[in-house]
């Protein structure tokens, strides 16, 4: 067992002498790296300065009209919206009053139906009265007519005793016309 942990050991430390041969020479070439990526980035001369900082306030220009366009875009997108908002207002209101209109004009119909309605019973009900009074004056008439018709025949029956024909169609004459002419006159 203290065989193993001296194996070990001796592993580990010939691992970390073979580290520290080799880590030299890999920090010298990437710090050359960094150096020459920080070198290329920043400028050594007054002109490169200066074309950084044109460079920089033209790519802030381009930048900023672009922010310009699209903030000019949007406010033509909301006013066109609003004028779309403001129609479909407007179409809404004629809408309600096309609609409060129909309700009206549903409601006076409605009453003026109630109205004939009750128009129609009353008359039906005066109808229903008229009826009954016709047949019954049917029926009145129909027993004046067979009274009349029984009276008719009684007279002729008595003429006949007499021995006067009675001819409806033909007028009366000699006596009986002068009799009644003569009581008309009077």
């Amino acid at each position: 067992m203290i065989q193993s942990a001296l194996y070990f050991a001796l592993g580990f430390l010939s691992a970390v002498l073979l580290a520290l041969l080799v880590a030299p020479p890999i920090w010298r070439r990437a710090m050359l790296i960094t150096r020459r990526n920080v070198e290329a980035e920043t400028p050594l001369t007054l002109n490169e300065i200066q074309a950084q900082m044109d460079g920089m306030r033209a790519g802030h220009a381009v930048a900023e009209r672009k922010l310009e366009l699209t903030l000019q875009d949007e406010k033509e997108k909301a006013a066109l919206q609003l004028v779309e908002l403001g129609a479909r207002e407007r179409l809404a209101r004629n809408l309600k009053a096309d609609l409060a209109a129909r309700d009206e004009t549903i409601a006076a119909l409605c009453a003026r139906l109630a109205d004939h309605e009750q128009n129609l019973e009353k008359s039906t009900k005066n109808l229903s009265g008229t009826e009954k009074s016709l047949e019954q004056r049917s029926s009145e008439l129909e027993l004046l007519n067979r009274r009349m018709s029984e009276s008719c025949d009684q007279f002729r029956q008595s003429a006949n005793r007499i021995g006067c024909a009675i001819d409806p169609d033909r007028k009366p004459v000699g006596r009986i016309e002068t009799g009644a002419s003569g009581q008309t006159r009077q």
